[in-house]
């Protein structure tokens, strides 16, 4: 400013006096009309906030600006008591008022970042997108720095044209008024009234779990029932369906809610199973489902288990590469036995001790089942033909042990009672068909499924059958004299050979060292 303020209004009882001035190098220039005339108060300490004090505009000079002082001009001294003046011009004058001073305003940011965009107001509310904002300095924007290169992806990328209608379209926020409005009519209804339950909360939660997995009405739930299409669930889903079923009582209890009270409205599982049981046999068309995927399934187990069995029975008995391989290892074991008169000059010897042949260690780091391996392949063997394993592999080893035929006879005993409820129930629709078009097609596909399962349930009891007499023929043939075989079960049977089989494998392509004694290779 190069102005001089003057008769400054203090306080009384101050003591000192005050002068503005301009820099000596600055310029005088006119002040704008609005601020001829400018209140001053000047105080020796800072007063606090919301004192009020009296303060007098002083007059503007003809010209327009405020008078002129040079440094070396006197300012009337408060000091020499000479108050009166200034007070009585102030008073004199018709801009005297009242004023309070206001706080100071806050400290500024260390940094602060505003945003580059404009604001945009849509015209409905819409669904918000909770993310977290990020601003890009806008020092890093100015055109003062072009060639700056962009360090983030958000200085460089540019925003595209979108289409607001469709946003406002799509995404604006209902209120619930407005919901239930769009509503067709029988929702709107359902919406405002109770819904009657009569399942208990655990099954009705339970079942309701179960439906909201369908996603599917009850008009395409009943066309699969009827065209008895299965694919149309997962078996799992028709599973749980099946096993969440309505008792007697809980449907009793829901055709009296419908009986007595006509306007009621179930809930949805209460709905669903109702809708249910107006189905012709619509229980019994999913318990024909899971029958059909569960014969399937366990026929399939079954059949592979007794057909590996019988043809490991049969290995065990009648390969000759079994044979060669025991008759070398009591040719070995009767060799290292030789003076022993407890053990040596043995005929055979018990299935215990193969899965120790990998603990007797020899020299040059070898075990007596590295050494049977290499005789094995070296005798039966040549440079041109590799020798297979003698043995089952250990996983089919693994699979038949373990047969349990007490177990196989009650899942043939289950199959039957189960095809024999089907045909029961196949006679029961069978006398609907007239009256009842729709049970024909379930009625043909499951009576020509009954009559085919129980052939082949019939075949299956055959083979199981066959399969336990190769067994009880395999373990006399490896027993001891005089002893009782009966008792034995695939799994004892086969322990010992699971073991041999998978140490073997390990070994079998591993050089052994030379023969211990040229007198083994006599044997063979």
């Amino acid at each position: 400013m190069n102005q001089i303020f003057s008769n400054v209004s203090l306080d009384s009882g101050l003591s000192q006096s005050y002068s503005v001035c301009p820099a000596s190098n600055e310029s005088s220039r006119p002040v704008d009309d609005d601020i001829k005339e400018l209140p001053l108060h000047v105080s020796q300490s800072t007063p606090a906030f919301g004192t009020e004090y009296k303060s007098a505009y002083l007059p503007t000079s003809p010209e327009g600006s405020m008078s002129s002082c040079n440094p070396s001009d006197s300012i009337t001294s408060l000091s020499d008591g000479n108050h009166d003046d200034i007070f009585n011009r102030a008073d004199n004058s018709m801009n005297t008022h009242t004023f309070v001073i206001p706080p100071p305003p806050p400290p500024p940011a260390l940094s602060m970042t505003f945003p580059r965009k404009k604001a945009l107001r849509p015209r409905v509310n819409l669904k918000p997108l909770h993310w977290k904002r990020i601003l890009v300095d806008n020092k890093s924007t100015l055109l003062s720095r072009p060639l700056v290169k962009p360090s983030t992806v958000w200085e460089k990328i540019k925003e595209p044209k979108i289409d607001a209608e469709e946003l406002e379209e799509l995404f604006a926020v209902e209120n619930e008024k407005d919901k239930l409005t769009n509503l067709p009519s029988p929702m709107l209804t359902i919406r405002k009234k109770n819904f009657t339950k009569v399942l208990e909360r655990k099954r009705s939660q339970n079942l309701g779990i179960i439906l909201s997995s369908i996603r599917q009405p009850f008009s395409e739930f009943k066309k699969a029932l009827l065209n008895f299409d299965e694919s149309f669930l997962t078996i799992d889903t028709w599973r749980s369906l099946y096993e969440v079923r309505a008792t007697e009582k809980e449907m009793t209890e829901i055709r009296d809610q419908v009986e007595t009270n006509p306007k009621c409205v179930l809930d949805k599982p209460e709905q669903f199973l109702y809708n249910l049981s107006k189905l012709p046999f619509g229980l019994e068309r999913i318990q024909c489902f899971l029958l059909r995927a569960n014969f399937e399934e366990v026929l399939r187990d079954m059949t592979s288990l007794v057909k590996d069995m019988t043809s490991v029975c049969d290995y065990m008995v009648t390969s000759p590469h079994i044979h060669n391989l025991l008759a070398l290892l009591l040719a070995v074991g009767n060799y290292l036995n030789g003076g022993n008169t407890h053990r040596g000059q043995a005929d055979g010897f018990t299935l215990d001790i193969l899965p120790k042949l990998k603990d007797i260690k020899g020299k040059k780091q070898t075990t007596l089942l590295k050494y049977i391996a290499s005789k094995y392949q070296s005798l039966h063997g040549s440079e041109k033909r590799r020798v297979e394993l003698p043995l089952p592999s250990h996983s089919t080893l693994e699979a038949v042990s373990c047969t349990n035929y007490t177990e196989l006879s009650e899942q043939m005993t289950s199959l039957q009672s189960q095809l024999s409820d089907c045909g029961d129930l196949m006679s029961k629709v069978k006398s609907t068909l007239s009256d009842q078009s729709c049970n024909e097609l379930f009625y043909n596909v499951m009576s020509g499924f009954v009559l085919e399962a129980n052939r082949e349930v019939t075949a299956l009891s055959q083979s199981v059958t066959g399969s336990k007499v190769k067994f009880a023929e395999m373990c006399k043939f490896y027993s001891a004299p005089n002893v009782d075989w009966s008792k034995t079960i695939p799994s004892q049977f086969f322990e010992p050979w699971k073991t041999f089989s998978k140490d073997l494998t390990q070994v079998w392509d591993c050089k052994g060292p030379p023969a211990l004694h040229s007198r083994v290779s006599a044997f063979f």
